[in-house]
């Protein structure tokens, strides 16, 4: 499986092997996590969007 996760510029570098880690401990699935511009993945499927904060 594969994640596409759109991102702003200012994150840190670790962030997709956070999210891989994330996505095995919650899913039980391995994946890759491939982390895209804002606006670039297409609009036809489910979005989920977390918007937690980081603090």
């Amino acid at each position: 499986m594969t994640l596409h996760a759109e991102v702003g510029d200012q994150h840190d570098s670790s962030l997709a092997a956070n999210l891989a880690a994330s996505l095995r401990e919650v899913c039980k699935l391995r994946g890759e996590v491939v982390l895209c511009a804002p606006g670039s993945l297409p609009a036809d499927g489910k979005v989920i969007a977390d918007e937690r904060s980081l603090a």
